[in-house]
């Protein structure tokens, strides 16, 4: 065993002592001398951390628990935007990090040490943390499959065997309690399987509300007299009054995804969906252990011990409410944080995160304030997450991203190549972003982004291609960028584009700048802003070996409403 300096001066002074007390200690000495070389340097304290920060990046909240215990660590570049609330108090370094990775769902990876470099720490998703994730995903797919099947079983029962599932069956009991619902349902069971498999892949099915397929016509006019039976306000049954679109697709993911069927208007004069959800099962059924977590045992002793709160707590932020708490009852908390909106009542007032005054339980109280988030215990910290965790992190975006998305939408109406870039900027998950940074949402922008994500991850190559007149021919491309076409086209026709991808023939691109359209405020209710609009059509065509030619998808690429009927939307292939 190699002796660092430290331990072979110790045991060099030992052996001097040792020779001076005479020769005939000699093998004493060399006892001596092995006793002090094995014994075991005595283990560094874990140094202590007390700090409050709130909603920050986990990258910058080590950088400053690595700044006050001297320890250096680090996220990976996946994680290194995930954000955290660390609320503690004389709490160990080594719990801090044990805690923040259980929080976290991920792992630690020791640094060794150099001559020039302490131990390092670093975080990351390890091959167990990505399997756990994939785990979950795949039980709360299976549990949104199976539970449309449910749905659709329902129809056969009887009204006592209905009422008793739906006892234990809460997400099936709302689908049926939906005005209509049953003949949402109704329709489903009507497509055939292999239809009902592809919307639950994320195709969609599509159609004008003056013209609907053969076999839809029938439960098409019993669906709108529905919703217009159970119009709640004006706004909709205006809405349900124009020309519209018919749509069937799926919503979500996992175990919270529904089948949406909808009937949505998008015109100068009015803007807005209604419609249904169909769903067999709810997340919390799924996940039981991150819904409705067991707050008992021995570590939660304490938990459920009276208290007396001293004082009535109240905040808008989930990270203030629990800044209070932990400074009023002297608690460590841990946890991962998201951007988050103000949540409002029905009658647009602000709800606060309260903890009232008086004799209460820690249980209680973490109960009061969490609200969807989940909490747990580990010895003396608590803990607090969303439930599905795994889903919410891939629509959250780093404060950097959305401030910059916000000034990119803040001049309208916005270039061509500005919405290319927001494409670019939003993943499919983080697109809603949109409401926040349009301050309530632009559902144009939303209709575009699709087609925008395709464009603006093309190589620049490819872009300038595109409005060439040949185009681009689809086999050039990356698969990222196929995934991505197929992705934007299945919003209208996805069978058709499943045809041509099994059929001999090639798949063509192209862009035409259609010039700047003027926008009528006369005609609508929308900002006046939108004016002197820049328009792109993208069109999509699939030609077979015989030379006959199939539009897949064609689209016109603005700031603002597009009229259907534009005539440079039915000009020849």
């Amino acid at each position: 065993m190699l002796l660092s300096r430290r331990n072979y001066l110790f045991v060099s002074n030992s052996w001097r002592l040792c020779v001076l007390a005479g020769g005939f200690l000699w093998a004493m000495s060399l006892a001596c001398a092995g006793q002090q070389a094995a014994s075991p340097t005595a283990p560094t304290p874990s140094p202590r951390v007390s700090t409050h920060l709130k909603a920050i990046t986990l990258q910058a909240a080590l950088k400053e628990v690595s700044r006050l215990t001297g320890v250096p660590l680090s996220a990976s570049e996946d994680t290194a935007d995930l954000k955290v609330t660390l609320l503690v108090k004389d709490l160990s370094l080594d719990t801090l990090r044990e805690r923040l990775a259980e929080a976290l769902h991920l792992t630690w990876m020791p640094q060794e040490a150099t001559k020039e470099k302490p131990v390092s720490y670093l975080i990351y998703r390890s091959t167990k943390n990505r399997e756990e994730e994939a785990e979950l995903m795949e039980r709360g797919e299976r549990a949104f499959r199976k539970g449309v099947d449910e749905a659709i079983g329902v129809l056969s029962m009887p009204a006592k065997a209905r009422a008793e599932l739906f006892i234990k069956r809460p997400a099936l009991e709302a689908t049926f309690a939906q005005n209509g619902g049953e003949a949402a349902v109704t329709f489903l069971s009507k497509m055939s399987p292999e239809m009902r498999t592809r919307i639950m892949d994320g195709y969609r099915v599509e159609f004008s509300s003056s013209k609907p397929p053969p076999e839809y016509t029938s439960f098409f006019k019993e669906m709108m007299t529905y919703l217009k039976a159970a119009a709640p306000n004006p706004i909709i049954a205006r809405i349900l009054g124009e020309e519209g679109k018919f749509s069937v697709m799926r919503n979500g993911e996992g175990a919270a995804a529904v089948i949406g069927i909808a009937f949505s208007v998008n015109n100068e004069a009015v803007s807005g969906s209604t419609g249904y959800a169909v769903r067999g099962v709810h997340a919390g059924e799924v996940y039981p252990e991150f819904y409705a977590p067991d707050h008992i045992g021995p570590v939660y002793a304490d938990a459920l011990r009276p208290i007396t709160v001293p004082t009535r707590l109240a905040e808008v932020d989930l990270e203030d409410a629990m800044e209070k708490v932990a400074d009023t009852l002297h608690l460590n908390i841990i946890g991962e944080s998201y951007s988050q909106s103000i949540m409002r009542d029905q009658k647009g007032e602000i709800l606060y995160h309260t903890v009232e005054a008086g004799t209460s339980t820690l249980s209680q109280v973490m109960d009061d304030i969490v609200w969807h988030n989940r909490w747990w215990k580990h010895g003396d910290v608590y803990l607090f997450q969303t439930p599905q965790w795994w889903v919410v992190r891939r629509s959250q975006i780093s404060d950097a991203k959305l401030a910059s998305l916000t000034k990119l939408v803040s001049t309208r109406p916005l270039s061509f190549d500005t919405m290319a870039q927001i494409g670019k900027t939003l993943s499919v998950d983080q697109a809603p972003w949109l409401n926040k940074a349009t301050n309530g949402g632009d559902v144009f922008l939303l209709h575009v982004q699709a087609a925008m994500r395709f464009y603006g991850h093309l190589s620049d190559a490819n872009q300038q291609a595109l409005f060439l007149k040949e185009g681009v021919d689809v086999s050039v491309l990356t698969d990222a960028d196929r995934q991505r076409l197929r992705t934007w086209i299945k919003e209208t026709d996805a069978q058709a584009l499943q045809e041509a991808e099994n059929t001999p023939g090639s798949i063509h691109i192209f862009a035409r700048r259609l010039g700047n359209s003027i926008f009528d405020p006369a005609k609508s209710d929308r900002v006046p802003e939108n004016a002197n609009r820049e328009r792109v059509l993208f069109r999509v065509v699939f030609q077979a070996k015989d030379g006959t030619k199939h539009l897949l998808r064609d689209q016109i690429i603005a700031d603002g409403y597009v009229d259907p009927q534009d005539p440079q939307l039915h000009t020849p292939l």
